[in-house]
This record gives structure tokens, sequence and C-alpha cells, in this order.
């Protein structure tokens, strides 16, 4: 383990006594080699715990505990999409979250505008405008028709024949 992990183990867990049996070794055999953590173990034991060794403890009432504890799960439900956000940024951080969702929009933009769609709309009327024409010219003359099986002159449906 590096100096800068143990600094960090000390001022958090080692000094409070938090910390577990393994990593409590690990961190006292560093102290035996490391002269540059000894001497931060010593300057925070100065600096921070000595002070207040002969501090009274004061216990605060009851109902602020219960505060406490009412605030935290309060910010927990509150936050469930906020770790989830938190997560995602840690896995890919972004310092503009607008700029990148904008670039996205442009490039999906520019992707359907290069590429055409498979179904070309301009030649598809085309086509069924020609076969109109062709339909309508079979059946006022003696044109031959695309479709020489269909009866031509049975098109209309009974009401259509009522009126006729």
């Amino acid at each position: 383990m590096n100096c800068k992990k143990i600094k960090e183990l000390i001022i958090t867990d080692y000094v409070d006594g938090e910390i577990d049996s393994t990593l409590r070794k690990e961190i006292e055999g560093h102290l035996k080699v490391c002269n540059q953590c000894r001497q931060f173990m010593q300057a925070l034991r100065q600096s921070a715990i000595e002070p207040f060794k002969g501090a009274k403890r004061n216990m605060p009432p009851e109902s602020v505990w219960r505060n406490i504890e009412s605030a935290i799960e309060q910010q927990r439900t509150k936050n469930v999409f906020g770790n989830i956000i938190d997560k995602i940024y840690t896995l890919f951080p972004v310092r503009k979250p607008a700029l990148v969702v904008a670039a996205i929009i442009a490039i999906v933009l520019i992707a359907l505008v290069i590429m055409k769609p498979p179904f070309d709309s301009r030649n598809a009327i085309n086509a069924h405008l020609n076969e109109q024409v062709e339909f309508l010219a079979a059946i006022n003359s003696g044109y031959e028709p695309a479709y020489p099986d269909m009866d031509y002159t049975d098109l209309g449906t009974s009401i259509e024949e009522y009126f006729l």
C-alpha cells in the first residue's frame, strides 16, 4: 500500500479505532518502516487528538439523533436517481452534459440526412400515378392494359350501379 493510502486510512479510521485488524496490522507495519508516515501520525496526534483527550463528552438529546436519522433517511430516498446519475458520471466523466447531448443529437440528425431511407416516396408516387394513367387509358380505348385478366366493365359497387 502506498503512503497516500496509508495517510488517508490514518486520518479516517485508524485514529478512531474503527479499522479492521488486517488493515491495522498493515498500517502499523508500514509505520515501522516509513519515517514520513510515522511523522505524519505524530503530527496528527499532537494537533488533532491530544487537545481533545481531556474533553468532557456531551451527548445530545435523543430527539436530536432521531431528527438526524430521519433527515438521512429522507436524503437517501430523495437521492435514488441522483445516485444512479452519479454512477453514470463516474463511468463516463463529462464536464458539460448539455454539450454532449447536443453533439449526440447533431450526429443522429446528420446520419439521418446522409442516409436515405430505403423507400423513396417520389418514385413510389410516380409509379402509382403511371399505373393509374395506364388504367384510365385502358378503360377509354382499346389499349392493352397491364392487367389483361381484369374485367374493366364491372368496376362499381352495387350502390354505384343503382344510381347509374
